[in-house]
This record gives structure tokens, sequence and C-alpha cells, in this order.
């Protein structure tokens, strides 16, 4: 059995820059950004800005990645499944959401394959 460490953090945050942003982006792409979406972009961007955050073990050494790739959680009938938005701190949020509902609605038909989660 494998264990890893766990921590918990909760805070609390001021979103009125994100509702801002979301209706302005509404407002001027052709797509309906969520606020999820806004998350997603949000976390790209901070392991962009924090590599090290961006890292895995590799059983000797921690080894950071230079792509960010992002699992976006997605329940399905037969389970939970994780997509992966890969390369994520160079798509857009039109991207980002445009991916993750085709994604979703794969994951939920059963349809996904291996390469995307």
């Amino acid at each position: 059995m494998y264990t890893a460490p766990h921590f918990y953090v909760t805070v609390e945050i001021d979103m009125d820059a994100a509702v801002s942003l979301r209706e302005q982006l509404l407002r001027a792409e052709d797509v309906k950004v969520s606020y999820n979406d806004l998350v997603l972009k949000a976390c790209a961007k901070a392991l962009t800005r924090f590599p090290t955050v961006n890292a895995s073990w590799t059983g000797e050494t921690i080894k950071t990645h230079a792509e960010v790739h992002v699992g976006v959680a997605v329940s399905t009938e037969r389970g939970l499944l994780v997509p992966v938005l890969r390369n994520a701190e160079s798509m857009s949020f039109g991207e980002i959401e445009k991916t993750v509902v085709a994604y979703a609605n794969r994951a939920r038909e059963g349809t996904i394959s291996l390469d995307e989660i």
C-alpha cells in the first residue's frame, strides 16, 4: 500500500476581481468561461511562477517540469476520472473552456482516451 503525507489549507479569497474578469471575458469572447476555468488558468500560472511546486519525486531526486499539466476531476457513472489539460500554461481561457467541456463529455460517454487522462 502506498501512503503519502497529507496537509490541508483553508483560506478566504476575495473573488471580486475574478467576477469582473469573467464578466469581461463573457462579453469579449465567444465562450462560456466558468469560474472553474479561471481557477484552472490561475493554477497553471502559479505552477509556472513557482516551478518547484510543479515537480515530482523520481525515487532518488525531485524533478521539476517545464510544462504545466493540470488535472480536472470529472464525475462519471463509473467513478471519478481526471482528464489532463496538457500545457495548460499556454492555453487561453477559451481553449481551457472548450477542452474541459470536450473531455468531460467524453469522460461521461466512456470515449475518453488513456492519453487524455
